[in-house]
């Protein structure tokens, strides 16, 4: 089975800051004064859920409908040897 990456939808606000989130795991947000800076901070945010998911909360999110979805990104990202990998994962 292949495992999707992760599609990010990154917007520029009224003040010129970039405010970005993933597609698939939307209460997944980054700020930043460029492009980079989001996805980089989104990939952050991305390593630091998966692992509140499969380490602290995995029964709770696994059977939670509205988590359990996002248990192949967030295997897929327990999965990369460093945060840049993780950016790689993260397509705007």
């Amino acid at each position: 089975m292949r495992i999707p990456v992760n599609p990010a939808n990154i917007r520029q606000d009224e003040h010129g800051d970039y405010v970005g989130t993933l597609q698939e795991i939307n209460d997944i947000v980054a700020t930043g004064a460029t492009e980079q800076e989001v996805i980089a901070d989104l990939a952050s945010n991305l390593a630091e859920y998966a692992e509140e998911y499969l380490t602290d909360n995995f029964r709770l999110y696994f059977h939670s409908p509205n988590r359990r979805a996002h248990f192949p990104y967030v295997l897929k990202v327990a999965m990369q040897a460093n945060q840049d990998a993780v950016v790689s994962l993260i397509h705007a």
